[in-house]
């Protein structure tokens, strides 16, 4: 058969299922000529799927409908967040997490991996809590741990010292040059590690491996605005002398 006759063929099956249909309180339906050929039982296999697809649709509508008007229609609010018809288990940011494997999952992504202590505290100050002190942390600095180790240790600094310094950020506790102070804010690392895999410099280039201390200010631009603007981000980014130099 032709290939158009046989889109003929199809089409006339497809429009015969959808006018035949049962009306409601009825279940005669005329039937279909028998038998078909294979690629008239293909059209009506075809058709059969799109009118059951068309069934849930409508079921879905009519429970999103329903679930509509069962409350009084609220206005919607001025921001950016998803409406409450597509949040799925979402917590009260003031009162979760509400589980300890709730606790850690939000921790692995929010830091470089929690301790059991890490979870508690969490659990006892909550997500609000937990965050007020994230943004509130004085930041770790690549640059500072670089200067320390050149000019009151009188070491060398290279590739080491940047990695170094990167792990005291990324893992915390107490700064080596004073011990008063606990490196503390994981959630500004993990920020600044993510925009750094954006905007990517590397110490293969020539220049950048003889001035570590290029590198590390560098990632302290990354550091200093993961809670800030993007703006003055992308500003201090362009105009820094390790970007120019990559």
């Amino acid at each position: 058969m032709h290939a158009m006759d046989r889109l003929r063929t199809v089409r006339f099956v497809a429009l015969r299922r959808l006018y035949l249909r049962p009306v409601v309180g009825t279940t005669a339906v005329t039937p279909l000529p028998s038998p078909l050929p294979s690629h008239a039982i293909k059209g009506v296999r075809i058709v059969s799927t799109i009118s059951a697809m068309s069934t849930r649709i409508s079921v879905s509508c009519l429970f999103l409908v329903a679930t509509c008007l069962t409350g009084p229609l609220l206005a919607a609010t001025p921001d950016h967040l998803p409406g409450p018809l597509f949040r799925d288990g979402i917590e009260n940011i003031a009162d979760g997490p509400v589980s300890v494997e709730d606790a850690a999952r939000f921790l692995a992504q929010a830091t470089f991996g929690p301790t059991d202590a890490d979870i508690a505290h969490l659990r006892e100050v909550h997500y609000q809590g937990w965050l007020n002190e994230q943004f509130s942390a004085a930041p770790s600095l690549k640059l500072a741990y670089h200067d320390w180790v050149a000019d009151v240790l009188n070491e060398g600094t290279g590739t080491t010292t940047l990695r170094e310094a990167w792990f005291l950020g990324a893992l915390g506790g107490p700064d080596p040059q004073n011990n008063a102070f606990i490196h503390s804010d994981q959630l500004r690392q993990r920020v600044a590690f993510a925009l750094s895999e954006i905007f990517v410099i590397s110490d293969q280039n020539t220049l950048l491996a003889q001035f570590p201390n290029g590198t590390a200010h560098y990632y302290d631009i990354l550091g200093n605005n993961a809670f800030g603007n993007f703006r003055t981000l992308l500003e201090q980014v362009t105009l820094s002398p390790a970007c120019t130099s990559t």
